[in-house]
């Protein structure tokens, strides 16, 4: 069997980076009508630019939600400001059209797709299992969620990279770790679900404490003058998520879990399920130590398999998780058997 050098791996390596790109700018050559219909390109992305745009003139956008029931999906703005603030940023750099705005955001998840990727395959560089690592960013780059995900500018691979990366730090350099997570919370809370894998880690009151304070610190900060301006509606439209109706939203290609037919599509009630597994999850995760990969690879996949709300984007929350978790055990069995 042929024995590639490290050196042509990490050629190998680069060049998946460079053709991965393809299919990311394709949407730019092969549709003809993606300026002229901003509803068919991707509404969300739309509506954060309207909310960016609502923050650079000076109005608060969370107040939205205060006219609506809360149930009813009308694109509230259900995220923490930081993907807005930037949005806004941009607006006053001169970047004051949607399209332009569109392009940006683009570059900036190919990017974080790359990120990604090259957090997959560096640590399988050190145990001499490249190969393992290279099929790992290839799965990730080259897969139906993540490229549904950066065509249509969902901004959730980006997440992923700042949660891999913040696992990545997590016991070499952990205050990076925790400032990387609570970035992530910053633009989007989907990665709430790992904060008590970064708390069991703790050992004493006070390093609960600094972790708290520095996962905190940067989501907390940002969230201060809508909190000031108006507590109800800023926090109305945060726990939108955890009561808007079921069937309304998400793809319709994926199945309606059976359980959601007993205690309802909406509200509270209708999350306890989800709860009640991510809870005996937690349960498991603390019992048994489990690795940090893995821990996350199971919370993820737990709350897209359970939560009544799914969408395309949610998916590749799941992918990168478990090709970590191959390549940590494989280091780890490798050094105790050495």
């Amino acid at each position: 069997m042929t024995k590639f050098s490290k050196y042509t791996y990490h050629i190998i390596f680069v060049t998946l980076l460079v053709l991965s790109v393809v299919p990311r700018v394709s949407i730019y050559f092969t549709s003809e009508d993606w300026r002229q219909g901003v509803n068919d390109l991707n509404p969300d992305i739309y509506y954060h630019w309207l909310e960016s745009e609502r923050i650079a003139n000076g109005q608060n956008p969370y107040t939205r939600v205060l006219q609506a029931d809360g149930i009813h999906n009308d694109k509230y703005p259900g995220y923490l400001p930081l993907l807005y603030f930037t949005g806004a940023g941009l607006i006053f750099l001169g970047i004051d059209d949607f399209f332009s705005y569109f392009s940006i955001i683009k570059i900036v998840i190919i990017l974080a797709d790359m990120l990604a990727a090259f957090l997959i395959y560096y640590p399988s560089t050190k145990i001499g299992r490249q190969g393992l690592g290279l099929f790992g960013a290839a799965v990730w780059l080259l897969n139906r969620w993540t490229l549904y995900s950066n065509e249509h500018a969902t901004f959730d691979t980006a997440i992923v990279a700042l949660l891999v990366a913040s696992l990545f730090f997590l016991y070499k350099r952990p205050k990076v770790s925790f400032l990387l997570y609570g970035l992530s919370l910053a633009f989007k809370q989907f990665g709430i679900f790992l904060f008590p894998l970064f708390l069991f880690r703790a050992k004493s009151i006070r390093n609960i404490w600094n972790t708290s304070f520095y996962v905190w610190i940067v989501p907390t900060v940002i969230s201060i003058p809508f909190l000031v301006l108006n507590a109800e509606a800023f926090i109305r439209s945060l726990t939108y998520d955890g009561i808007r109706i079921a069937p309304d939203h998400g793809v319709h290609g994926f199945p309606v879990h059976p359980l959601f037919e007993l205690v309802g599509s909406t509200g509270v009630v209708s999350r306890l399920p989800t709860v009640g597994v991510l809870v005996a999850l937690y349960y498991v995760i603390f019992k048994y130590q489990l690795n940090r990969y893995l821990a996350s690879f199971l919370l993820f996949l737990t709350f897209v398999c359970f939560n009544p709300v799914v969408f395309n984007q949610y998916v590749p929350y799941v992918i990168p998780f478990i090709f970590l978790y191959a390549l940590e055990e494989e280091r780890e069995y490798f050094v105790s058997t050495s």
